[in-house]
């Protein structure tokens, strides 16, 4: 695009862009509601992502004339382009993107797709051409400023035009460390200064290849397993991904870059594109995998998320803020089995996992793993806290200021009860939970008959003989079942129970009370040490 055709662009975009309201972006006053502008609404009411649109207008407050002006003043392919950036914007983009930001990018990116000599993949386009953001940035218009200063650069294969880039990169920039806190400087700002960290000067370079027809993305690594710090760099993609060192342009191509004598030193390379990661550590180092599973209560959790893996690195084990995106992507996931699985360079990791007991405290269980090339480690974590180290407020989910009140066959509760230390057990056989649990919780009543042991079959009264033989079979005597078949008694100790499904969704529920008419222990849905739990529970009545 010649000087003068790059001129007569951004003027039709400013004068276009006069168009949109001067309404305050941020103001609620003027938001897009479908009712109140049922024209607009009309306009892509035939399209299958309408909604979608008019979210994102609503989403927008008084800045969704921007958005809309935007896409008015295309057509054609261009037009969805547009349409499609609106849709994945995050909230904060869609308060402030200008309409002239907006119909720069897609005018760019769109004779980024066919003003050069090679072709971007449709497959390609819209993830690595299309979307504006770099990374963390302000959303600004850069491209039209990086198209003027590089367009020289463009070689006849997206190769040869990284290689130019990344050399002129290499000549004119400046690695500095951070020296501020705050967002990331824009590309434009980097490229004025001359100066920047590795992760501003990979985005500027990230920016200008896109700019110039070439898919591309940045990768880091936030702690290496041996070397000091992390790193930044490029990779585009020409046929494969390959990598570009905005600082080693000799290296362009080179995945042991970061390895070369440097054993251990690959633990998590992260490639960023915009909104999305994936991780691409095994096209850098040999990797392995640590499998995490943690359980509670003998059940698996898959989506337990309070954990972390950190690597050892000159004597201190920091953080992998990598993974941060595990489940989105395919190298870093929880399987069917419920185990996360985490794929890293070989190295020592420190695994540790917490949770916290009714007062805050925490209690965190850690684990070294020492990880070879080609390996497969298993670590899994029981989270519940010790029985031993339970506390009264830990044993009792359901808070009650006085003892609920029912009546059920020839039991008036809790006068009936005054002054005995009691257990009641709640449930029915819908559930797993209540059949693998029910020999534990008859076996613990067995052996201290100091209690007295009221077992309630509730909510189920179509199981009435299957629930007498799964009490005799577990050692219990069924003539001494209760039968709460509205499930008021279950209600009055609020258990957990489901409107819609009418039935109660967390039972065996066990309750023990002491002789002064004080819960020390209510414990809910499957708990396969609840004979520990009813032993740690005795503990505390008087």
């Amino acid at each position: 695009m010649n000087k003068l055709k790059y001129i007569l662009t951004i003027i039709l975009i400013f004068i276009y862009a006069q168009t949109a309201s001067a309404q305050d972006p941020l103001s609620k006053e003027d938001a897009f509601s479908a009712e109140e502008y049922p024209d607009i609404t009309a306009l892509f009411e035939n399209r299958d992502d309408a909604q979608q649109i008019i979210d994102a207008f609503t989403d927008s407050a008084g800045n969704w004339r921007n958005l809309y002006g935007a896409i008015e003043y295309f057509t054609g392919d261009k037009r969805e382009a547009c349409i499609y950036l609106v849709k994945i914007m995050p909230h904060l983009d869609r308060l402030e993107m200008t309409m002239e930001t907006l119909v720069e990018h897609v005018e760019y990116a769109w004779s980024a797709k066919t003003d050069f000599p090679y072709t971007v993949p449709d497959d390609m386009f819209r993830e690595y051409i299309l979307i504006y953001r770099l990374g963390r940035e302000p959303v600004t218009p850069y491209r039209a400023i990086l198209r003027e200063r590089f367009e020289h650069l463009v070689g006849a294969t997206p190769s040869d035009t990284a290689k130019a880039v990344n050399e002129w990169i290499h000549e004119n920039m400046e690695i500095k460390p951070r020296g501020f806190f705050g967002p990331r400087p824009s590309p434009t700002s980097v490229l004025s200064a001359g100066v920047g960290t590795e992760k501003d000067i990979a985005n500027l370079t990230v920016g200008i290849l896109k700019t110039l027809g070439v898919p591309s993305r940045r990768v880091s690594i936030s702690n290496f397993g041996q070397q000091t710090g992390g790193a930044a760099w490029v990779e585009i993609y020409d046929g494969e991904w390959v990598p570009l060192y905005p600082d080693a342009p000799t290296d362009f191509g080179d995945f042991t870059h970061w390895e070369q004598g440097k054993k251990y030193n690959v633990t998590v390379a992260t490639a960023q594109s915009a909104f999305n990661a994936a991780q691409v550590t095994s096209a850098y180092t040999g990797v392995g995998v640590i499998e995490l599973k943690f359980s509670r209560q003998g059940q698996v959790i898959p989506d337990f998320k309070h954990f972390g893996i950190s690597v050892y690195n000159n004597g201190a084990f920091l953080p992998l803020d990598d993974l941060e995106y595990p489940l989105e992507d395919t190298s870093m996931l929880t399987n069917e089995a419920g185990v996360f699985e985490a794929v890293l360079g070989d190295g020592t990791y420190l695994v540790q996992c917490g949770v916290r007991n009714y007062k805050g405290d925490p209690w965190v269980q850690t684990s070294f793993v020492y990880l070879a090339a080609g390996e497969k480690i298993r670590v899994e974590f029981e989270i519940d806290i010790p029985v031993m180290d339970l506390a009264p407020g830990d044993l009792v989910k359901r808070k009650f200021n006085e003892l609920p009140q029912f009546k059920l066959d020839n039991l008036d509760y809790p006068s009936d009860l005054d002054g005995s230390a009691h257990l009641i057990v709640f449930f029915n056989l819908r559930e797993e939970p209540a059949i693998r649990m029910l020999p534990d919780i008859i076996k613990f009543a067995n052996e201290h008959p100091e209690l007295t042991l009221k077992l309630i079959h509730t909510n189920a009264p179509d199981e009435t003989e299957e629930a007498k033989r799964s009490v005799d079979d577990a050692g219990g005597d069924s003539l001494e079942i209760l039968w709460d078949d509205s499930g008021e008694a279950a209600k009055a100790w609020k258990c957990a129970y489901d409107e819609d499904t009418t039935k109660f969704t967390s039972l065996p529920a066990c309750v023990m009370v002491d002789e002064h008419g004080t819960i020390v222990l209510y414990s809910e849905d499957l708990n396969l040490i609840i004979y520990d739990y009813l032993i740690r529970g005795l503990e505390f009545i008087p």
